[in-house]
């Protein structure tokens, strides 16, 4: 049976709240629900903000967390019925949907630098050059792409996305 959830792991304040969902020995998956909350304030035992008079998040988070567990069963249900794979980056890109946030997916140029700067390159090789009235020289375009190659080169050896 799969279960969702919630848990603060932090004591410092704020801190975020983890939505953990798994089912038996095929998956267990964790990640950042996007909600960040006073951790004196959350109930391990209850996966609930406590509900006090001083508190107002409860009234905030607390049904929103109902809507993501919802929404997460949900999910897993189409999606494994269409036979997709379940793993973290799915839990990560339910969560977004969830909190209407945008996806980082892999080659987006609005987050990561070489695909937004193969698409520089790209569009370079149509721009005049505002001093000379002339297309962008071809020499030009050649040292953006050894540019782009040793910044690609860079990532792999540091396994990081610029």
């Amino acid at each position: 049976m799969a279960r969702v959830k919630f848990s603060v792991k932090t004591t410092s304040n704020p801190a975020n709240i983890y939505v953990r969902f798994y089912h038996s020995r095929d998956f267990d998956l964790n990640c950042k629900t996007g909600f960040l909350i006073n951790p004196k304030s959350w109930s391990n035992k209850q996966q609930r903000v406590k509900t006090t008079s001083a508190n107002a998040f409860d009234q905030i988070i607390n049904p929103k967390l109902n809507d993501l567990k919802e929404t997460i069963v949900t999910q897993y249900n189409i999606t494994y019925n269409s036979g997709k794979k379940i793993d973290k980056t799915w839990l990560q890109t339910v969560v977004s949907h969830f909190n209407k946030q945008p996806l980082r997916e892999e080659d987006n140029p609005k987050y990561y630098f070489v695909p937004y700067f193969e698409n520089f390159i790209e569009e370079s090789k149509n721009k005049i050059n505002p001093k000379t009235n002339k297309k962008i020289d071809s020499k030009t375009i050649s040292k953006y792409q050894t540019t782009l190659i040793r910044v690609a080169d860079f990532e792999k050896f540091t396994n990081t996305r610029l």
